[in-house]
């Protein structure tokens, strides 16, 4: 329920407001480590897409060049399987299989998430949960490399090494790696002794975040260096010599409008090259729609990108991060198509504003572009970097030789502010033992409470029916004496007048649906023993089970009838569940609707192989 993971949330935030005022003021006195010999550098990184492990090999190509000791750990995975597990596992399901449509319900959600955590409390409020949680897991791995430096290529990793430097737990200084131009509020650390950025945009919008920046040269892959010539990739590649040749990328995991990319492309007339990374559905999904159009190349998972590019006249991209970077070394003109909600639009905004990208958001804005070009009405160009601005080297000399930072605590907090937060503490788990299913678990095996399907054994299932039409439930009362005795009718209002005695099925009190209003358990204890009744009274037996209308929670063993037993169920959906008690929701179907449904819910379980069972057999 909304309610009990708002309980959750707001334990947390208590127990970091006060650790947070627990901190005593600690101003590192002590010189920053220094290392006898080669330089020493410990990279963090993410396995979250590619581009962060991507943009770390490349730093540590440039610095063992200069002649460091580098390091390269996965800084996520190091801070703990629970983070990793969040932003590698969901993370990346999420993006996989979002329809990157700006009017689906995904995309819009992860637009306003991005934006919301763009504002100065909530990235603070993120920073410093994530140091006070993570961070520590970082140290073994540092004081066992005992470094000059510290470079982290993720946003998470960065601010828990913003907060080691902060609290004083990390001497040595702390450089975060930011390959995209735009540059999300949450990326920056004040506390991290300096970012490294693209552009004087990406500078400015660290700087508004309250970080230190310094543009760079950003590195590559040194594989990016020497590229053949145009004529050689592309009979390398069979790729015909005279074509335009656009290439579509979504970074390593194919995000974004790859097809409509690659559709029209084409469509315009240039030899296309798809490239899905590893997301291995979208590479079968344009296989099957695309995989006979003549000027259209799909290829998957690559380690060929340098020759793709140099086979390339243009990059088709829709969020930026470290395939722009790539393409801008090379000289590879970049376009920007229907850019992803939340960071692709602010990397493209920003991208455009430094001159390093055309833009086209629409279709008819990329087929116009690409055809413009073909005909030679317009040209395209990529600014190339600057051989005189600053490598990373430079910018990790330059930190090392700065003088150590002293670090700013908090005051601790007053008596009555502890009183308090120890207050909202309590409150908050008797919140959330009161409206969870965690707490019902608990109360169930404390007190021996009655509650049918939480044990329920795998491949068992029982089937419910939630009626409140009197015809309905006449209607699946009938249907369910042809199904072996497998069907619980959970009726509510005025659906019991419409049941009579039968041994082929069971009765439950249904609790009614709210709709968000505040109610009361024990009025609606008072409503559930009506029905209950009522259900007595036409078909001459009481009803055993009453049912809960959405998470089951302690609330509902106040409400729940005497002598009936508290049933979870699970609902029918994409996951068809295969244990439990499933719910057949007949509320507001016809009579043949609610049948045909029934029937439906009946087949399926039959497809599965799974045993049909009356709901005492859970």
């Amino acid at each position: 329920m909304i309610i009990g993971e708002l309980s959750i949330l707001l334990i947390a935030l208590v127990v970091l407001i006060l650790r947070y005022l627990s901190c005593r003021t600690n101003a590192s006195s002590t010189p920053t480590v220094r290392n006898e010999g080669k330089p020493i550098a410990i990279i963090l990184t993410a396995s979250v897409g590619g581009g962060h492990e991507a943009i770390g090999q490349a730093v540590r190509a440039e610095l063992e060049r200069n002649g460091y000791t580098v390091h390269v750990e996965d800084g996520l995975r190091l801070m703990g399987d629970l983070i990793n597990w969040i932003m590698v596992g969901s993370y990346a399901r999420m993006l996989r299989h979002m329809r990157w449509s700006r009017k689906s319900l995904g995309s819009l959600m992860w637009d306003v998430t991005f934006k919301l955590t763009a504002f100065g409390w909530s990235a603070r409020l993120i920073r410093l949960l994530v140091g006070v949680f993570f961070s520590r897991r970082l140290l073994p791995v540092i004081e066992e490399s005992k470094p000059s430096i510290v470079i982290s290529t993720y946003p998470l990793v960065t601010a828990a090494l913003g907060y080691l430097r902060r609290t004083g737990k990390l001497e040595v200084p702390v450089v975060a790696v930011i390959p995209d131009y735009g540059v999300h509020a949450l990326w920056v650390s004040p506390y991290a002794d300096m970012h490294l950025v693209t552009s004087e945009q990406s500078a400015r919008l660290v700087e508004s975040a309250g970080g230190k920046a310094w543009v760079v040269r950003m590195p590559v892959d040194p594989s990016f260096d020497n590229l053949p010539p145009k004529s050689i990739a592309r009979t390398k590649l069979g790729i015909p010599q005279a074509a335009f040749v656009a290439l579509v990328a979504g970074g390593a995991w194919g995000i974004g409008d790859i097809r409509g990319a690659a559709e029209h492309a084409a469509a315009a007339g240039a030899f296309t090259i798809v490239v899905t990374g590893k997301n291995v559905g979208l590479k079968k999904h344009l296989e099957a729609c695309l995989g006979n159009t003549p000027n259209i190349k799909i290829l998957g998972w690559t380690d060929n990108m340098p020759d793709l590019m140099a086979a390339s006249d243009c990059l088709i991209q829709n969020a930026g991060g470290v395939t722009c970077l790539e393409a801008l070394h090379v000289g590879l003109p970049i376009i920007m198509y229907n850019p992803v909600p939340g960071h692709g639009e602010m990397n493209v905004r920003v991208m455009e504003q430094a001159g390093a990208v055309c833009c086209a958001r629409t279709p008819q804005e990329l087929t116009n572009l690409l055809t413009e070009v073909m005909s030679g009405q317009r040209s395209l160009h990529t600014p190339i970097p600057s051989s005189l601005t600053p490598s990373v080297v430079d910018a990790v000399e330059s930190t090392i030789a700065r003088p150590a930072r002293a670090t700013v605590g908090v005051s601790n907090a007053t008596d009555w502010l502890r009183r308090v937060g120890y207050g909202i503490i309590a409150a908050s788990v008797f919140l959330w033992l009161s409206l969870t299913p965690t707490g019902l678990v608990l109360a169930s095996r404390a007190l021996k409470l009655p509650v049918v399907g939480y044990h329920a054994p795998k491949g068992r299932v029982s089937i419910g029916v939630r009626v409140s039409d009197p015809l309905t439930a006449r209607a699946i009362e009938q249907a369910a004496w042809n199904t072996d005795g497998c069907i619980t009718i959970f009726a509510d209002d005025k659906a019991a007048i419409g049941l009579y005695p039968s041994r082929k099925v069971q009765f439950g009190v249904s609790e009614p649906s709210y709709q968000g209003r505040l109610h009361s358990p024990f009025s609606e204890r008072r409503h559930a023993a009506l029905i209950a009744h009522e259900i007595q009274d036409h078909t001459g037996e009481y009803p055993h089970y009453f049912l809960p209308a959405g998470s089951p929670n302690i609330t509902e063993l106040i409400e729940m009838p005497k002598h009936t037993h508290l049933a979870t169920w699970h609902k029918t959906g994409r996951h068809f569940p295969d244990k439990g008690l499933i719910i057949v929701d007949a509320r507001g179907l016809s009579p043949s609707e609610a049948v045909h449904h029934l029937h439906s819910t009946m087949d399926a379980i039959r497809l599965r192989g799974l045993t049909c069972t009356a709901i005492n057999g859970l």
